[in-house]
Parts: C-alpha cells; sequence; structure tokens
C-alpha cells in the first residue's frame, strides 16, 4: 500500500461518513488545518496525529505508512510488583 498520509485520512473519513469539519472538530483543529493535512500542504503535529487516528480508530502508524495494518494497538496491561518494605 503506499497511499499518502492525506489519502489514508481521506478513505477512513469517508469509512465513517464525516466531513472534514466533523473530524477536525474531534481533533480540535480548524477546518483548514485538516484540509491542508489532507491535500499534502501540512503535517500534522504528533498530538493532532494521535487526535486524528483515535478518532478515525486506527493507528498514527498507519497513518504515517509504517504499517499496512490500520488496527490500532492494544494496551497492555502489566502486571505490577510491590517492593518489599522493610
Amino acid at each position: 500500500m503506499s497511499e499518502a498520509l492525506g489519502d489514508r485520512i481521506r478513505m477512513h473519513r469517508a469509512r465513517l461518513h464525516l466531513s472534514q469539519g466533523e473530524l477536525a472538530h474531534k481533533v480540535g483543529i480548524s477546518l483548514t488545518w485538516m484540509n491542508s493535512i489532507e491535500c499534502g500542504h501540512a503535517d500534522p503535529r504528533a498530538m493532532h496525529l494521535k487526535g486524528i487516528a483515535d478518532a478515525l480508530g486506527v493507528s498514527a502508524d498507519y497513518l504515517v505508512g509504517l504499517t499496512d495494518d490500520p488496527t490500532p494497538a492494544t494496551k497492555r496491561l502489566r502486571s505490577r510488583k510491590a517492593a518489599p518494605v522493610g
């Protein structure tokens, strides 16, 4: 798969029947900025990339092309052992 960031955002936004404005509102950025990201004229900041990925239900790694699997990673719970007292 060789889609660009904007193509992947647009594809998953359409899958969810979201307008650019609706996605921008969910992420907390302007419609103009979202349009610039989708058109490839601007790169999102890391916090916005995470917000876009979360809103679309995909991984940030997928959006930037590091993987072709859009499934977000699940959080693994680690067991914590208490430190010995005494």
